[in-house]
């Protein structure tokens, strides 16, 4: 499954939820971000998913959030601008506790830590 964050109609697909979240446009690449939290539900119909890539955007600063998959933490991330001005990909490995759940949807959720907000995310996509 993928998505573009921020667009209407694919959000909607993929039963998107918030609480403090924005979305906006860089490089006209459109992106959702949060003071709170997002999600999404991706579909994952052979229950074969191993990888989640996202794409962010090198120039975000003071992000820090986390990243869940099933209610399973992915990834504490923390972003300085450090990557410059371009976009970058990151994938992140599905745990063993969330392959072994077998199930085909798998819900996605960003939570901005403490006086923070996520990064902003532009792309997502769930990988054999």
């Amino acid at each position: 499954d993928r998505l573009n964050p921020g667009q209407q109609q694919p959000e909607s697909d993929h039963g998107f939820k918030s609480e403090g979240s924005e979305m906006g446009l860089q490089s006209n690449k459109h992106f959702r971000n949060a003071k709170g939290w997002f999600s999404y539900d991706l579909k994952n119909p052979a229950k074969d998913a191993r990888i989640l890539r996202l794409t962010y955007y090198g120039k975000d600063t003071g992000r820090e959030f986390d990243i869940y998959l099933n209610d399973v933490k992915l990834a504490s991330e923390t972003f300085k601008g450090e990557k410059g001005d371009k976009f970058f990909d990151v994938d992140y490995e599905l745990p063993k506790a969330v392959t072994q759940q077998g199930k085909d949807k798998l819900t996605l959720r960003f939570e901005a830590k403490s006086g923070s907000r996520t990064a902003d995310v532009y792309y997502i996509r769930l990988l054999r």
